[in-house]
């Protein structure tokens, strides 16, 4: 029988996350970051302030998108004649088949210009343990500032969060992520999607 296909979420965050994150990283979950697996196609989902209907700003609600189908892509590490530089090849093929977190408002930039603009777009955790720092460390310090897509709003909405002092459960980043299908691989070289395995 023909697999049926599996969505993959596209959301870290879930209803509920307020009780257990702090209002920064709720932001950074729910209105910046974006889950994707490297290495499979999925169609340019990219928002911009009058397509999205976030909570406090504009954005629609897309955890689980239609367009994030999970496939196997068995030559995620050949050589890709369409590729436009050999670091490109490089790093598709180091973390093909893992989820990647990255920023869902400059994505559709070309990788080097990403770079140069606002390093550390797309950020690719070794376990789930390590989601939190990936992200309060090191995408929101590196990237969130420099990225000049991401929205005034939301940007606005997290500076005046700054002062905000309040700490979340850093066990709930890897419960709520187990909860949606995410398991840390058994290589132990990052995070996969197996949803109905137990962890």
């Amino acid at each position: 029988p023909v697999p049926v296909p599996v969505p993959v979420p596209t959301s870290l965050y879930s209803h509920g996350d307020e009780d257990h994150i702090n209002p920064t990283h709720n932001i950074l979950r729910r209105d910046i970051l974006e889950i994707f697996i490297e290495g499979q196609r999925q169609h340019d989902t990219r928002s911009n302030a009058s397509n999205k209907k976030m909570k406090g700003y504009s954005h629609e609600d897309d955890s689980t998108s239609s367009s994030s189908i999970i496939t196997t892509n068995s030559n995620s590490c050949s050589s890709n004649s369409n590729s436009s530089s050999k670091t490109i090849k490089v790093r598709k093929c180091r973390f093909a088949g893992r989820i990647g977190l990255r920023c869902r408002f400059c994505k559709h930039l070309p990788y080097e210009e990403r770079q140069v603009i606002a390093p550390l777009s797309n950020i690719y955790p070794e376990s789930l343990q390590g989601v939190y720092r990936a992200i309060s460390i090191r995408f929101q310090k590196r990237h969130v500032e420099k990225c000049h897509y991401i929205p005034r709003e939301i940007k606005d909405a997290l500076r005046a969060l700054e002062d905000d002092n309040s700490r979340g459960s850093k066990s709930y980043w890897v419960e709520s992520a187990i909860r949606i299908g995410l398991r840390n691989s058994e290589d132990g070289k990052g995070i996969v999607f197996c949803p109905g395995i137990e962890s």
